[in-house]
């Protein structure tokens, strides 16, 4: 059978490689050989004697999942011109805002300019003072 590293074996078993040291191989419920290149191999018998059927079906199932979770660009795009269409209606709103706003200001401006100057009053000729 062939040999695979650490990382490989981890990810075909669908388990971290630190766990994989830790419940594993630690335990000695599964044996690693050192490869001409001195780094830590796994025989593959190992894996399907440990771990079985769960080898081969979990890669698959990643693999599907992986494909379920990827949606097609037209989705994002249908998605990309609604917000874009979201934008120029906020745009708009807010620049109708600006406006009511100076006209509300100029109005303001204008009561306070009446109320500073205090009423008109005339004086009346039966009044003695």
């Amino acid at each position: 059978m062939p040999k695979i590293s650490i990382s490989e074996a981890a990810r075909m078993v669908g388990i971290s490689r630190s766990a994989l040291y830790r419940s594993y191989i630690k335990i000695g419920k599964i044996t690693v050989e050192r490869g001409i290149d001195g780094k830590p191999t796994i025989d593959l018998s190992e894996l399907i004697r440990v771990f079985g059927e769960q080898i081969g079906s979990t890669s698959k199932n990643t693999e599907r999942n992986t494909q379920k979770t990827q949606p097609e660009t037209g989705v994002f795009q249908a998605e990309i011109e609604r917000l874009a269409g979201l934008v120029r209606v906020y745009e708009q709103q807010l620049a109708e805002a600006k406006e009511r706003e100076v006209w509300l200001r100029s109005k303001l401006d204008a009561m306070e300019q009446k109320l500073l100057a205090g009423p008109e009053t005339k004086r009346r000729w039966w009044w003695p003072w």
